[in-house]
Formats: C-alpha cells, sequence, structure tokens
C-alpha cells in the first residue's frame, strides 16, 4: 500500500468507532500504520497509531493480554515524539490512551493502576485549561479506574469516582454543541453502574439514582445505532429492577427485571455485533464468576429447576475456564476457579454428594492462583467461600484453615481503612469469618487458635485505640513520658480526624435524607434498614457540596492513622504488628491478672461453643451441641422487634415478656446450665463471657442461675484497658447524679430517691459522696467533681440511637448530655471509678442490628476510658423497678459483694420480693428524702400504699422485663 493510499485508508477507518470494532478493522488499521512512514508524515502516523491502539483495546477477539499490551507500546512510542508544549493535543490522546492501557490490562498491577491514575489526573487537569468540553470521557475512564480499585480504602475510591463521573454528567448534559455519538449515553450508564456498586449512602437510594440514570443511557442508545451498548444497559437495569423501590411492588419489579432481560436476549439473537461480545474474551470481561453472586436465588426457584439451573452456570463456567489460555492472569483463573468452586458447593444442598472432593480441589487451586499480596481482596474472597462451604458440610478441618486466612487477610484489607463509615462497610462483609473460624478451631481441638481467633472478632473498629490505652498506660507505669504523650497525641489526632470527618457528612445532603429516614423508623419503632428510602425529585441529584472537604480530611485521617500505626509499631514491638487482637497467651495473661475467666461463646448452625481462658492461666473447650444459630438467632430477632413506640406500652410489655421467656427456655438448660456446670469442675470463680455474634444481643442474664454471677465482657482487650489500673479495695467516694431537670422530659421522682438512699448507704460507712439532682444534675458536675469517686452512680433518663449509635446519649440536667461519640472522642472522660452504675433506659445497650460485635454502646466507652465495669440496663425499665434494685444492690456492694454477683443477687431479690418486703424498703428508702423532695415523696407514698394493699405474698416484680434489664459489663 503506498503511502496516499494508506493516508485514503486512514480517513475512511477514522469514522468507524472503537467500540464497535472488530478483528477486520483491526488488521486494516495495521496495515496502515505499517504503511505510513513517521519519517514522511508525522502526524498522519501518530494518528494511525493512536487510532489503532483505540481499536485494539476494545477488539472482542485476539488475545486480550497481547492487544492491551501492543497498544501500551504504541503509546509509549508516540510519547517518546510528543512534545508536550509544542503539540498539546498529541500530548493528551497519547497519555489517555496510555493511562487506559494501563488500568485494563488483564493483569494490571497496583503499581500500573497507580502510574494510570497520576496519568489521567495530570491529563484532567491539563484539559480543564485547554478544552473542558473534552473532559466527560477522560473523568469517566479515571472514574472506571478508581472503580476497581483492589487495595486501600475502595469506598473513599468509589466516592471520588462518584465525585468525577457526577461532574462528567453535568457536562454532558450541559454541553452548548452536539456531542459524538454515545457519549451521553457512556456517561449515565458508568455513573449508574458506579451508584450499584456504591456500599455507603442508603442502598435504596443508591439503586434509584442507578436507574435514572440507566434509563437516560437507554434512551441514547437506539438499537440500530449502538446495540452493544443498548444490550449492556438493558442487562443493568435487569439487575437493578430488582432492587428497586419505585416499583408498585415485588412482583412489578420483577416483571420490569425480566422485561429488560428479553428485550437484551432478542437484540444478541438478531444482531451480529451485539452477539460479538459473546465471543473471546468479551464473553468473559462482561461477565460475573460465581464468586461474589448471591446465590440466594437458587432456593427461591421452584424445586425442579434448581439442578438444571446450576448445572447451567456450572458449564457456563467450565466453557470460560476452557477458553483461559495457558497465560491469563492468575487473578482472572482465581475468579473462575472460584466460582465454580462456589457452585459445585451447592451440590450438597440439593441431594448430590459426588463432588466434595473436586470442589476442595478448585478451591485449592483458586486461592493458589490469587496472589494475596497483590489481590488482598480476590484471596480473601475465595477463602471466605471456601469456609462457608467447608462449614456448612460440617467439614471443620477445611473450615478452619480458609476461614483463619479469611479472618486474618480481613484483617489486613480492614487496615487500609480510615473513614468511619467506610470501616463499619467493611465490618459488614467481614462479619462472621473469625466467629467461623474460632468455631472450627474449637471443633478441631485448637484451643489456641480459637482464643485468638475469638477475640479477633470483638471490637475490630477500635482495635486501635485498644492497642494505643493499653500501651499508654504501660509506658505511663514505666516512666516513659515522652513516648506517652506522643502516643496520646497520636491517638487524639485520629479521634479529631473523625470528629471532623463526621461534622463534615452532616452538612451533606446524603446525611440529610437519612437522618430523616432514621427518625422516621424511630417514631415507628421499626429497623431504619428495613425502609427503603429514596429521593423522587431528581433535581436533588446535584454533586454533593461537602465531597470534596470530606476526601480532604479522608486524607488527613488516613495519615493520621498511619502515623497512629506507626507509634504503635514503635513502642509495642511485636504486638502492634498492625491492629491485631491479644493472641491467646495475651488472653490467658489478662485473665489471670484480673482473676476472672474468660469465656468466649459462639453458636452456628452445627451448634455452640464455649472457650475458655481461665483464671488460672489453662485453656480448655466445651461443645454443646443442643443450641444452634437456627435457634439462637430467631430470639435476638424477636428481642429487637419488642418496641413500645411501635406496640404501645401495654403490648410491647407482653411481646417482651413472651421473648425472655422464649430466651430462658431456649438457652438455660442447653447452653448456661451446662457451662456453669462446666467451669464449676474447672474450678468456679468470678468469670466474664464474651458472646459473639446472635448469642451477643440475647440477654443472657435471664438464663442463668441466681449463683453464676456471670458479667459480660466485650473483649478481653476492653477488660485490659479497663482493669489496667483499677483498685480491688473499697471506693474512697461516690459521685451520684439524679433527676435532671429537662423541659421536655417528665422528671424522675424514683430516681432521686434511689440517689438519696445511695447516698445515705455511703455516708453510713463513712464514704465522701457528692449528690447532684435537678438542675445540679449537670455534665460539668459530672466531669468535674472534687471528691475523688471510685463510685459512680446516674440515674436519669437514656436515648439509644440504633440508626447512628454515637449520638445516644445519658441526658443531663438543661441541655447537657454525655453522648456516646463525647466518650469514645476523649471529649469528657470519667477517669478513675471502678464501677459505674448507669440507672437509666438503655444503658447497657449496643448497636447490635449491624455490627453486634463491635459491642458500640456506653459500657464499653466508659471501659476504654479506664472504668473497670458498668451496671446498666438493656431495655426501658420500670422507674421503681430500677430504684428498688438499686437499693439492693448498693446494700451488697457495701458488704463486699462482688460487682458481678451483687448485681445476680439483686436480680434476684426484686424478682423474688413480695409485696410486704417491698413495703418495708419503701419506707426506708422514703426516710431519706429531704426537704425540696416533695415529688419523690408523694410517689413513694402511693408507691407504699400499693404495697400494702396488694396480696403481701405477690411478687409484683416476678416477670422478667422488670429484673432482667441489669446487667454487669466488665470485672
Amino acid at each position: 500500500m503506498t503511502q496516499p493510499h494508506a493516508l485514503a485508508q486512514l480517513a475512511a477507518l477514522r469514522a468507524l468507532d472503537p467500540h464497535n470494532t472488530c478483528a477486520a478493522t483491526v488488521a486494516a488499521l495495521e496495515q496502515v500504520v505499517e504503511d505510513l512512514s513517521p519519517e514522511l508524515d508525522t502526524a498522519a502516523w501518530r494518528e494511525a497509531s493512536s487510532l489503532l491502539a483505540s481499536h485494539l483495546l476494545e477488539c472482542p477477539e485476539g488475545d486480550r493480554r497481547a492487544n492491551v499490551e501492543r497498544a501500551e507500546a504504541l503509546y509509549r512510542r508516540i510519547l517518546e515524539g510528543v512534545d508536550r508544549d509544542r503539540d498539546p493535543d498529541a500530548w493528551l490522546v497519547a497519555t489517555t490512551g496510555l493511562a487506559n492501557a494501563l488500568f485494563v490490562h488483564p493483569a494490571a498491577t497496583p503499581a500500573a493502576l497507580d502510574e494510570a491514575a497520576a496519568l489521567y489526573r495530570a491529563v484532567i487537569d491539563a484539559q480543564r485549561s485547554l478544552d473542558p468540553a473534552q473532559l466527560p470521557p477522560l473523568l469517566g475512564n479515571f472514574a472506571n479506574l478508581l472503580s476497581l480499585r483492589k487495595t486501600g480504602d475502595i469506598d473513599a475510591a468509589l466516592e471520588e469516582a462518584i465525585a468525577c463521573q457526577t461532574e462528567a454528567v453535568h457536562l454532558v448534559d450541559t454541553a452548548a454543541s452536539p456531542l459524538q455519538c454515545g457519549v451521553r449515553a457512556r456517561a449515565h450508564y458508568t455513573l449508574a453502574r458506579l451508584y450499584l456498586q456504591r456500599r455507603s449512602g442508603m442502598r435504596a437510594d443508591n439503586v434509584d439514582k442507578a436507574i435514572r440514570a440507566l434509563r437516560i443511557a437507554l434512551a441514547e442508545r437506539p438499537e440500530n445505532e449502538d446495540p452493544v451498548g443498548r444490550v449492556r444497559t438493558l442487562r443493568a437495569l435487569a439487575l437493578a429492577y430488582l432492587e428497586w423501590s419505585g416499583a408498585a411492588s415485588l412482583a412489578a419489579a420483577r416483571a420490569l427485571a425480566d422485561a429488560a432481560q428479553a428485550e437484551a436476549d432478542a437484540i444478541e439473537a438478531r444482531n451480529a455485533s451485539a452477539a460479538l461480545r459473546n465471543q473471546g474474551w468479551a464473553a468473559i470481561a462482561r461477565q460475573a464468576s460465581a464468586l461474589d453472586v448471591d446465590l440466594d436465588a437458587l432456593y427461591r426457584m421452584p424445586d425442579a429447576d434448581r439442578m438444571p439451573w446450576l448445572l447451567q452456570q456450572l458449564a457456563a463456567h467450565d466453557g470460560v475456564l476452557r477458553q483461559l489460555p495457558p497465560d491469563a492472569p492468575p487473578a482472572l483463573r482465581a475468579h473462575w476457579l472460584g466460582g465454580a468452586a462456589r457452585l459445585l458447593g451447592r451440590l450438597p444442598s440439593l441431594g448430590r454428594w459426588d463432588r466434595i472432593d473436586t470442589t476442595h480441589r478448585l478451591f485449592a487451586d483458586a486461592l493458589a492462583a490469587a496472589d494475596a499480596s497483590q489481590q488482598p481482596r480476590l484471596a480473601l474472597a475465595v477463602a471466605r467461600r471456601w469456609g462457608e462451604f467447608a462449614h456448612e458440610i460440617g467439614d471443620f478441618e477445611r473450615a478452619f484453615p480458609a476461614y483463619r486466612a479469611a479472618a486474618d487477610l480481613g484483617t489486613r484489607v480492614f487496615e487500609d481503612f480510615a473513614d468511619p463509615a467506610h470501616r463499619a462497610s467493611e465490618l459488614e462483609t467481614m462479619r462472621g469469618d473469625a466467629l467461623f473460624a474460632a468455631y472450627a478451631a474449637a471443633r478441631t481441638g485448637r484451643t489456641a487458635e480459637a482464643l485468638r481467633l475469638a477475640e479477633l472478632s470483638r471490637n475490630r473498629s477500635l482495635a486501635d485505640a485498644l492497642l494505643a490505652a493499653r500501651l499508654a498506660k504501660a509506658l505511663a507505669a514505666q516512666g516513659h513520658a515522652p513516648e506517652h504523650a506522643q502516643l496520646l497525641s497520636a491517638l487524639r489526632q485520629v479521634q479529631a480526624g473523625e470528629d471532623a470527618l463526621r461534622r463534615a457528612r452532616a452538612c451533606s445532603p446524603e446525611h440529610e435524607m437519612a437522618s430523616a429516614v432514621a427518625r422516621l423508623a424511630a417514631a415507628a419503632g421499626i429497623d431504619p434498614t428495613l425502609l427503603k428510602a429514596r429521593r423522587t425529585d431528581a433535581a436533588k441529584d446535584t454533586p454533593d457540596p461537602t465531597a470534596a472537604e470530606q476526601a480532604h480530611l479522608r486524607d488527613k485521617l488516613h495519615q493520621a492513622y498511619a502515623e497512629l500505626r506507626g507509634l504503635l509499631r514503635a513502642f509495642g514491638g511485636r504486638q502492634a504488628e498492625g491492629a491485631t487482637a491479644l493472641d491467646a497467651d495475651g488472653i490467658c495473661a489478662q485473665a489471670q491478672s484480673i482473676a476472672h475467666s474468660l469465656v468466649y461463646l459462639m453458636t452456628t448452625i452445627h451448634g455452640t461453643a464455649a472457650v475458655a481462658a481461665l483464671a488460672d492461666g489453662r485453656m480448655e473447650i466445651l461443645l454443646l451441641d443442643g443450641l444452634d444459630s437456627a435457634s439462637a438467632r430467631p430470639l435476638a430477632h424477636q428481642l429487637m422487634d419488642t418496641d413500645a413506640t411501635l406496640l404501645g406500652e401495654d403490648a410491647a410489655s407482653a411481646q417482651l415478656n413472651d421473648a425472655l421467656n422464649d430466651i430462658d427456655h431456649a438457652l438455660r438448660t442447653p447452653l448456661l446450665a451446662p457451662l456453669e456446670g462446666w467451669l464449676a469442675q474447672l474450678g468456679g470463680g468470678p468469670c466474664c463471657l464474651v458472646p459473639l455474634g446472635s448469642l451477643g444481643i440475647l440477654p443472657l442474664q435471664v438464663a442463668t442461675s441466681d449463683e453464676a454471677g456471670f458479667s459480660l465482657a466485650p473483649s478481653a482487650a476492653a477488660l485490659a484497658v479497663a482493669t489496667a489500673d483499677t483498685g480491688r479495695g473499697q471506693p474512697s467516694g461516690a459521685i451520684v447524679l439524679a433527676d435532671p431537670d429537662r423541659a421536655e422530659l417528665p422528671p424522675l421522682p424514683f430516681a432521686r430517691a434511689e440517689a438519696r438512699w445511695i447516698a445515705h448507704l455511703l455516708r453510713q460507712r463513712g464514704l465522701a459522696v457528692e449528690v447532684h439532682v435537678g438542675a445540679e444534675a449537670t455534665l460539668e458536675r459530672l466531669l468535674r467533681h472534687d471528691t475523688p469517686a471510685r463510685w459512680l452512680h446516674l440515674a436519669c433518663h437514656g436515648h439509644f440511637a440504633h440508626a447512628d449509635p454515637l449520638q445516644s446519649a445519658l441526658l443531663l440536667a438543661g441541655d447537657d448530655s454525655l453522648q456516646l461519640a463525647d466518650l469514645l472522642g476523649a471529649r469528657a472522660s470519667i477517669a478513675g471509678a471502678r464501677l459505674a452504675t448507669l440507672s437509666a433506659c438503655f444503658s447497657a445497650q449496643a448497636e447490635r442490628r449491624t455490627q453486634p460485635d463491635e459491642t458500640l454502646g456506653f459500657p464499653l466507652a466508659l471501659m476504654l476510658g479506664g472504668v473497670g465495669g458498668v451496671i446498666g440496663t438493656t431495655w426501658a425499665v420500670n422507674d421503681a423497678a430500677a430504684m428498688l434494685f438499686n437499693a439492693r444492690l448498693y446494700a451488697l456492694l457495701l458488704d463486699d459483694t462482688p460487682p458481678a454477683r451483687a448485681v445476680a443477687q439483686a436480680r434476684a431479690w426484686l424478682r423474688e420480693a413480695d409485696a410486704r418486703k417491698l413495703a418495708a424498703t419503701t419506707i426506708r428508702i422514703r426516710a431519706t428524702l429531704e426537704a425540696d423532695d416533695g415529688a419523690a415523696d408523694a410517689e413513694l407514698d402511693n408507691l407504699h400504699r400499693y404495697f400494702r394493699t396488694a396480696d403481701p405474698a405477690s411478687r409484683p416484680f416476678a416477670a422478667a422485663r422488670y429484673w432482667g434489664a441489669f446487667t454487669l459489663t466488665g470485672a
């Protein structure tokens, strides 16, 4: 071909869209590039080379890896001869192409992706000043790159991707001149894909935004102009419709999805260019393996359809694996091997057990192919799916290493996250890995690993803070003042960074919507995650004005975490190798130091295991097959559904009684009675229970004997902080705050009487007591008291915010409140208290719907501040019952009864006390009231009259809803 002929051919090929290219077009361009001389016509050669490279990146035929590497080489050769200042257009085209080639490479390394990101940023910055109209495709490609990150804070990368793509959509929607065919469709399609991928925000709103964007993209992609794009958009819509809360019903959503799927199938059946995407590497690229797909749909099918569907999916995976060349990227092979193994793992549930060994072999091959150093998330996904399969069939020897790998990889991945919201999202995906690994370890007799992994599952979001607090106390005790101050400063920087990010997020439109949904859920008394809320006004889909500030604060927070972890490694040595939990030796040492056994409880579909670090240093395991998760989980849901705001107080009380009775019946005989007997045989003594998963939601105290005296513990790490410098003798004083004056809430006369009686008991023993009631029960009085308080007693209103636990608060006088966020952020500290009693509703409650193992509540927050033990309530309690419970509790504590046993005995006393005994106690409490306690005096008079007129032998507080809420967390 002559030079003129080559130029003519180039002119003809110039009009072809790379997105619809084929091998013939690529071959024609190869010939043009070969025939053009860079010396005779540099501009033409560059154009032809760039055009060839762009078609190579999109070609669905041939060797994908070779095509991409050929394109990369072409772009690098072009850039070698381009002067950016003299020919900015050529530099932009080649640099953009090189970035594209780097990030679409099937075996792209993190270093290559970082190079691509740097190139995109440079091109985008340059294009802003040259021609902003050309930004949309650049922003779209950069957004795609960010969304494909496999390391680091993937949620932060996705937020940046959405911000970039939102800008791209705005530019194409407001463009003054006509756009190149398909630009607007691709921009909206990419934005939709990002919203569907997003883990942050409200899922229903993300899906709604995605569907709006996909519908716009579909309108821009008629079959006669862009059949491939239309098919791709229809298939995305088919998936999104299944989650859409905007459909009239679930059946309507399914109908929309089926219609979109049917249209896509029809287009592919009649259109050759669309069908090309079902061949070669494109068929693999456009499909998802079953590794990360929700397979629950299998069990929603009619029985007769399940096996054929599963075998069809297996055949598809086998076809992909056969197509993969020997030099295919290991990550791609790992995906499809893991997906095939996961599908095979469903066969036993359908009655076929003949492929077990093959399933294990495929999982092993997939894990070997997944390079954890380059693709930790992929390795984690394979290990988790292998663990799920082995656990389901009861093969604990194989479940243990798989789940252990998942748990340890999860810890490594989790350290990439700094943003609290993103950490919460990641924790939800990690939930259960360590628990199931610990259970498999227990079933196979690996006691030390069972202890380590059980501890690993707890308080992961605060692992760095817990380790820093332990290490800071050790440094202070050793006299290392500079290091101590440096570590505390770094911890405060992290806490300040989290607070700043939360404040910025609180100003975002998305947070405004989430807050409205939370208020609606609270008013209805339901789980906010059940509300499928979405914005119906599309005009509200404007860029978040706080996005840039949040990104800046997120980067600062990440740096603060890096500095803190660096100090933890420098000062803590081996124990600070990342934000990991204590190992078995550390757990046993903690049990010995506080003279309490630590017992981790975990339940699965196969039964329950108790793993103990005894106070004498021994480690033991007890297997209890009488209770499994199929029994425990419904009890947890039943308890969470008892809410007076939804049912009315009387109905809620009745339902709560039923739930507590069911919990007692389900847990006492198969779990707690044999556990008590086992511990007694091992030597008895005080014991802290650490219940994992759904067991952590249940009030175990209602099913324990009165002699057991168990307390609860968030984790061994939390106990280590809480008890590091706590004395064991009598308290030297007490601070009592009660019945705070609040205009919007009713007074608490029984709380005031409770405070007077406790102060009376303490003064009888010669102890210093500060009592602040009414308008004096302020936050300042609590935090800046004069008495060296070893005991702290708060009797007030309490509020637990399930939608945002950090906003939970103990409500004090005026507008004062002690918020959970203030305690965890070190803005409020109650230092030195040996024991804190929070006589307020929900004061022992913790976030339990999405992250029960984080135990995020007031007990953990106070323990993190150094309080040894926290007595609180797990639901709303009767005020008179709380007063009488605490009256008995403090009498027992002042007789040197250990706190856990005192709580158990006070519960039993309240349950068994007859009306005659309660009347006498009421008289004694009333005698301690002061002159300005008129309301309390009147209420106690009424209460006394009630007891006097009741059957003397009756037990007014025998129902578990009165006495069962009180619990001790700590030691």
